[in-house]
């Protein structure tokens, strides 16, 4: 059965709207897309942010810059504004106000704020424009560092039950350092969460975070990452049991990577599993060695 709308006339006389006439409805003028939602503190390298592919990353607390482009509808093309237009920019019960200047197709605002640790979907609106939705990453822990070689981390990997997760990065082959950034981010709300393969490992009261790998790699490089899984987590069972689940180019999907042909050996396989380099250590600490050619997300 279907139910039809009543509308008033002017005359008082009720009339019936159907389905189909809501169909008829011309398309918006115009549609939105997030172009940025990014600190202001952290770099990405150049090659982790194509200029199609957009990454929502974020510190709590910490200012943050918004744009929005308008856009023709159901194109790529540029549409210029014939008036100041405010778009609403919302997460939530936050929302910000993002103004795309007249005969201009970009707005910007660069202050934004977001206090929280937690992730969130961003969702810009405006009257008569299709909307757009970001996914955002909130970097609890993270660090931008060109990395020359050495292992390097996230404050020295120390492990709490409200941290119980931390990445070790290091860069080798090639010529030259790589820019990188390091981050570790709640597992709610990961882009998409149990959509996309990522069920992070609790225990005791304690979630695996995720850990984010940006890394801007030369013809020959390869990086190695250590995930780090406190005792509470990863402490029972075989090292083996643990295999991490990874993201290769940060684009949300997860999946359990195949196991690297030999030690530190990733053959052309673009990301593995190095069973023969994880290890536990004396403190119940799990490390797991993960090789890979490209950005990399991973979480136990």
């Amino acid at each position: 059965m279907v139910l039809l709308a009543a509308a008033s006339t002017t005359l008082g006389l009720a009339v019936v709207v159907s389905p189909a006439a809501e169909a008829d409805k011309p398309p918006p003028t115009g549609e939105l897309k997030i172009t940025m939602a990014k600190d202001n503190g952290t770099t990405l390298p150049p090659i982790s942010s194509p200029k199609d592919v957009v990454v929502g990353f974020v510190k709590p607390g910490e200012p943050f810059t918004l744009e929005v482009q308008s856009l023709v509808y159901g194109t790529d093309t540029a549409l210029l504004v014939d008036k100041d237009t405010a778009v609403t920019v919302s997460a939530g019960s936050t929302s910000w106000t993002v103004t795309i200047p007249e005969g201009d197709s970009v707005g910007t605002k660069d202050d934004a704020l977001w206090g929280s640790t937690s992730n969130f979907l961003a969702t810009a609106s405006a009257k008569f424009y299709a909307s757009d939705t970001l996914p955002v990453t909130v970097g609890v822990n993270s660090k931008n560092e060109p990395n020359n070689g050495n292992f390097q981390s996230l404050d020295n990997c120390i492990l709490t039950k409200d941290n119980p997760t931390c990445v070790q990065l290091s860069v080798s082959g090639g010529s030259g350092g790589a820019a990188t950034l390091l981050s570790t981010s709640l597992c709610a709300n990961f882009l998409g969460g149990e959509t996309t393969g990522l069920t992070c490992r609790s225990a005791k009261g304690a979630t695996a975070m995720v850990a984010q790998t940006f890394v801007d790699l030369a013809p020959g490089q390869v990086a190695t990452a250590i995930l780090d899984c406190a005792k509470t987590l990863c402490g029972q069972g075989g090292v083996g049991q643990f295999v991490p689940l990874v993201d290769k180019g940060n684009i949300g999907a997860f999946s359990t990577p195949p196991d690297c042909p030999g030690r530190g050996d990733l053959g052309d396989l673009g990301v593995c599993y190095d069973k023969q380099q994880s290890n536990r250590d004396n403190a119940g600490i799990t490390h797991s060695y993960i090789l890979f050619d490209y950005d990399l997300r991973m979480s136990h």
